[in-house]
């Protein structure tokens, strides 16, 4: 059967527009996209301290400096292995346990490549700042891509609306200035997206292989974000109707797509002998319907009350509505949509409460879910009129679209800034910290802490050999082995057995004297010590480990504020998942104020 090449299978045929009217959104959009811009500035930071973060930010610094070597734990006066340094959770090891230990960060690639080159451009001083400033700008371009994404289904007015509402979501707010995977994974979700649908609008080879590049990259970026080849290659079946140049075109799409997940996969096996980072730590097998049992509510709710505030269940009618009027664009966005809540309410980490912790997984496919919604209501405002409706019952419809837009920002904006405001706090205290940190210990400098906040981001932003000083405490090591090696868990359990098995028989006394010895090893090789702990607990912990013969000196504080929230009374749910877990919370203004303290030991 042949085809004609100008054939089209694009299912919508929307009205002209002036040209003043697309311009007009232009402008509203730029005014949407300066606000987001404008509140990422309010509440930037440049540090943060958690485990998935350390493992991207670090981890970029570990590939431009090792490359495959992977991090190598090497005690800085030997050369030796050094079993004692720290090396953040999220990694996991290969040869535990032996001079050839090794530690990659179980995240794909993608994004600690970006994070490197970011370092080696920058330096040391400038090199972070432009990495923490990755996550703001990926999602203010993350936002310019939904607007043209969702002009192309909705025209330049419901594109406005979505956009709008899809820069107040308290999940794209909360992850803007967040150095996680999420808003980088957005923005090559959103563009691989728009450029495979333009292709199909369209044609052109340059379509094609941008949005086989850039939804190609994003599987690099987050191992979930290859569920988006499904409906890429709805994409490219349907659009190959046109004839014989697209199908090859769409061949073309497929095989970019697959270059960075070959590349991706390929780095895993050399580095790591394995398919992903996370098979080591059984996480890769978490999913299972028995949590899909328990989650399903706790998803719904959430992207209800947090995710897309009073959008959410228009967008699961638009879907529906979509599927039933244009099957094809239905399908193609029930394809993007559908696997991405299914396996995420599949798995086995899902808390419940008020946060985005378990909404972030979702926040590459809310604009599809934004445009379903809004969908809804432009074609069902269209279906009146073409239907010759009475004028009373079409006139209010005129602005409905425009009236929910309204409301789900307020709503939204309302619950988001609390949440940013909070976060940017807790920040603040470790930037306190870390600048502190930077000021008084040289680079190359030892130092010694059990505040891992402190420990993930100064593993990406300064010069030092870091040691966790729990390591060094009797009842952490006792708690090593309270985990299930079967069950899937963030940290490798590989390396919690290894930890125990070398540190089981030391009791305090000993473990204290490996501390000392680690201390006075580091200072006759002319290495600065250093020490931060609670400022509470003062000096007597440390003299106790340290003396005689070494001295302990006061070298600076400061405050780390942390947020207090009112948890609701725990229900048990029994195994599996993950018995206990928390009710709904609401927030609170109140903050703990943590002090720690910095300590330099001399002899």
């Amino acid at each position: 059967m042949t085809h004609i090449e100008d054939d089209t299978s694009w299912p919508l045929n929307l009205p002209a527009e002036p040209s003043w009217g697309r311009w007009f959104c232009v402008a509203a959009v730029l005014v949407i996209l300066a606000g987001a811009a404008a509140l990422a500035a309010a509440y930037w930071v440049p540090a943060h301290g958690g485990v998935d973060q350390n493992g991207y930010l670090a981890g970029g610094r570990v590939l431009v400096e090792r490359g495959l070597e992977g991090l190598r734990p090497r005690n800085a006066v030997t050369g030796q292995y050094d079993p004692y340094q720290y090396v953040g959770r999220m990694w996991v090891g290969v040869d535990l346990g032996t001079p050839r230990e090794r530690f990659y960060p179980k995240y794909p690639v993608g994004l600690p490549a970006i994070y490197g080159g970011l370092l080696l451009l920058g330096g040391p001083r400038l090199g972070p700042i432009l990495a923490y400033l990755v996550s703001p700008v990926g999602m203010v371009l993350a936002l310019a891509g939904v607007f043209f994404l969702a002009r192309l289904i909705l025209g330049s007015v419901g594109a406005v609306l979505v956009t709008a509402v899809m820069a107040t979501s308290p999940v794209t707010l909360g992850l803007m200035d967040n150095p996680n995977s999420h808003a980088v994974a957005l923005v090559f979700v959103v563009w691989g997206m728009y450029f495979a649908f333009a292709w199909w609008k369209g044609g052109g080879l340059w379509r094609a292989v941008l949005a086989g590049l850039l939804a190609g990259y994003a599987p690099t970026v987050r191992y979930t974000e290859g569920l988006l080849v499904l409906p890429l290659a709805l994409i490219v079946v349907l659009g190959a109707w046109r004839g014989r140049r697209s199908w090859r075109q769409g061949m073309i799409l497929l095989l970019v797509w697959a270059l960075p997940v070959a590349l991706l996969v390929a780095y895993n096996l050399l580095a790591m002998g394995h398919l992903t980072g996370y098979d080591p730590t059984a996480e890769s097998t978490g999913f299972s319907w028995a949590y899909f049992a328990v989650n399903w509510q706790t998803m719904l709710r959430q992207l209800l009350d947090l995710g897309l505030i009073f959008v959410f269940p228009l967008a699961l009618l638009g879907l529906l509505a979509m599927l039933g009027a244009v099957p094809r664009l239905g399908l193609v966005l029930a394809a993007w949509i559908v696997p991405n809540l299914l396996v995420y309410t599949l798995y086995y980490w899902a808390p419940d409460g008020f946060g985005i912790g378990y909404l972030r997984f979702f926040l590459t496919s809310m604009p599809a879910l934004v445009i379903a919604a809004f969908w809804l209501l432009l074609w069902w405002r269209g279906y009146l009129e073409a239907t010759g409706a009475p004028l009373g019952l079409r006139g209010p419809w005129l602005l409905f679209p425009g009236g929910v837009a309204a409301l789900a920002v307020a709503l939204q904006l309302l619950a988001a800034l609390p949440m940013l405001e909070s976060d940017a706090a807790q920040r603040v205290g470790l930037e306190a910290g870390v600048q502190t940190v930077r000021d008084q210990a040289p680079p190359g400098s030892v130092l010694f802490t059990s505040d891992t906040q402190l420990l993930n981001d100064l593993q990406f932003a300064g010069k030092y050999e870091l040691y966790d000083s729990d390591l060094f405490n009797r009842l952490f090591v006792q708690r090593l082995p309270d985990m299930d090696p079967d069950e899937p868990q963030g940290w490798q359990p590989q390396r919690r057995e290894e930890l125990y098995a070398r540190l089981k028989d030391l009791d305090q006394r000993a473990l204290d004297g490996e501390f000392r010895g680690l201390v006075v090893q580091m200072l006759h090789a002319r290495r600065r010590v250093f020490i931060v702990q609670p400022r509470r607990l003062g000096l007597w912990p440390l003299n106790r480990a340290l003396r005689p013969g070494l001295q302990v000196h006061f070298v600076a504080d400061w405050d780390n504020p942390w947020p207090v929230e009112s948890w609701a009374p725990r229900k048990g749910i029994p195994r599996p998942p993950r018995g206990p877990r928390p009710g709904p919370i609401r927030p609170r203004p109140a903050l703990l104020r943590a002090g720690w303290a910095l300590y330099e030991v001399t002899q």
